[in-house]
């Protein structure tokens, strides 16, 4: 078999298709094309012409700008007072739609909707408590604490661009130069994501005040996947037979991509589509709210420090879910761990911060991962 040799930064590597597990993934995917992976990029007129927005979905955004618009806002000024007066303005205009039978909300933290006349594709905008959360962990607050003592700190945050919806699509453009280099996956595929414009009226001064290539002024549209089943909404029962009928391609695919885009949040996302436990899906690659809001995609070293904490919460997460259900599976993921040399020196570089989030476990210590709370 052929081995091409392919330079990352900082690291050489051997990629072989499909991916094996002598294959070591590096660190971290942020750029596509060999650009570095941007707002500016993937709302760039370059991204429309290689991933075009279909036309039902600029249709639904043009049909709904008014009500995608007020979704999209940020409460103002930032107080306890006005967010909860804005998320209750949101709740209430879409609750209406749902009775008039345009959508279909299909998510209780960020707004995920499906539009009946375009049920092709689901729209996705971040939340305002969520991105209020993105900004109090920027000024060192524990987003933990409980609602009646953070009203305090609100006053303290500013206004920053956000990126927390955005973030979908610079996940998906890494998930696709990760395939671009080292070959489609077949085991686990995230479905076509759009970044698209909210069309502006004429009146509107408020979403001028923030970069254009922002959650303010986009939404995220992804391909509906018919016959898809999180796992997170399974029983114990189902979930233990599905981690169990996952072949070893399977589980080295999903280390890969994984660790490689840095997926953190995968245990909670991941699903299977018609039933086939060997055919995986991940929707939501929204980034943590832990990150900087005005910082997307992995870039300098606040970049890879990120990356390490991320990578690494991923890989637990599974490790976690693999070794409640399934030993053999456990053993395996362990393996492709403690034999990619340059991800472990990378997460050891990152040890005290991974630490600061009370998630660096030794997958030999069972006990410990199999009691973890993992939050992040």
């Amino acid at each position: 078999m052929k081995k091409l040799l392919i330079l990352f930064t900082p690291t050489i590597i051997f990629a072989m298709d499909p991916v094996q597990p002598e294959d070591t993934i590096h660190y971290p995917t942020n750029t596509y094309r060999n650009e570095l992976i941007t707002p500016a990029l993937v709302t760039s007129q370059k991204m429309r012409e290689e991933f075009p927005i279909p036309e039902n979905v600029a249709h639904c955004v043009q049909d709904n700008r008014e009500l995608l618009s007020q979704l999209s806002e940020t409460p103002n000024p930032l107080d306890t007072e006005t967010l909860n007066k804005k998320m209750n303005e949101n709740k209430k205009a879409l609750q209406q739609k749902q009775d008039e039978g345009v959508l279909t909300s299909m998510s209780n933290h960020n707004y995920v909707m499906e539009f009946k006349e375009y049920p092709d594709h689901v729209i996705r905008i971040n939340h305002p408590y969520s991105r209020m959360l993105c900004w109090l962990s920027e000024i060192g607050i524990n987003i933990f604490l409980p609602e009646t003592k953070k009203p305090f700190y609100y006053a303290q945050l500013q206004y920053l661009p956000a990126y927390q919806g955005l973030s979908v699509c610079t996940y998906y453009l890494a998930w696709k130069e990760f395939e671009r280099q080292h070959g489609a996956l077949t085991r686990i595929t995230t479905p076509p994501t759009y970044a698209v414009p909210i069309p502006k009226k004429s009146d509107d001064n408020v979403r001028t005040m923030y970069p254009a290539a922002s959650d303010h002024n986009y939404v995220v549209a992804q391909k509906k996947v018919e016959g898809f089943e999180e796992l997170k909404g399974m029983t114990e029962e189902q979930q233990k037979k599905v981690v169990s009928a996952w072949e070893p391609e399977t589980i080295k695919q999903l280390f890969a991509i994984t660790v490689a885009c840095g997926i953190w949040d995968m245990r909670n996302n991941v699903g299977i589509v018609n039933g086939d436990p060997n055919k995986l899906c991940m929707l939501d690659l929204e980034q943590s709210i832990f990150h900087n809001p005005s910082f997307i995609h992995y870039q300098g070293d606040e970049g890879n420090r990120l990356h390490a904490l991320d990578s690494y919460m991923g890989q637990l997460r599974i490790a976690q879910l693999l070794l409640i259900h399934n030993r053999e599976k456990f053993e395996l993921w362990k393996k492709l761990y403690y034999q990619d040399n340059a991800l472990r020196a990378h997460h050891k570089k990152y040890k005290d911060d991974i630490k600061k989030c009370e998630c660096y476990i030794n997958l030999k210590n069972e006990e410990e991962l199999r009691k973890a709370k993992l939050y992040r």
